[in-house]
């Protein structure tokens, strides 16, 4: 067993769990940036709608305005919903690649297509 092989295959994997896991990283803090301005938005709409609310006169101008902040908040969750399924399918798309990268080289290394090749039984040959 050549162990600086073995050595080389395990630095290998080491690296590649090394940059899913800085893609995952980094799409989580990505997100968390986002979920932060998403609040923010939402808190300041829901403060602006508060006021009017309050503003409002008799019952049916308060259920326009409860009914706009509810319709308000409703998309933007449905508007999050979906920026966090895009991340989250470029982030999978992302993490798988790097793993297809490394799958490839580990299956097209000229020296384990020499063990492969020297594994084989030698053909007989039908004379």
């Amino acid at each position: 067993m050549d162990m600086r092989a073995l050595m080389a295959l395990q630095r290998s994997q080491i690296e590649t769990a090394a940059q899913v896991n800085q893609i995952v990283l980094q799409a989580a803090h990505s997100m968390a940036l986002r979920q932060t301005t998403v609040l923010r938005q939402t808190f300041d709409d829901v403060a602006e709608l508060a006021e009017q609310a309050a503003e409002s006169e008799g019952p049916e101008a308060l259920a326009g305005h409860q009914a706009r902040l509810l319709q308000l908040c409703f998309e933007r969750a449905l508007t999050y919903l979906d920026e966090l399924m895009t991340v989250t399918n470029e982030t999978n798309k992302s993490a798988l690649a790097v793993m297809q990268d490394r799958l490839g080289e580990i299956f097209e290394r000229p020296a384990d297509r020499r063990a492969a090749g020297a594994a084989r039984l030698p053909e007989q040959r039908m004379d």
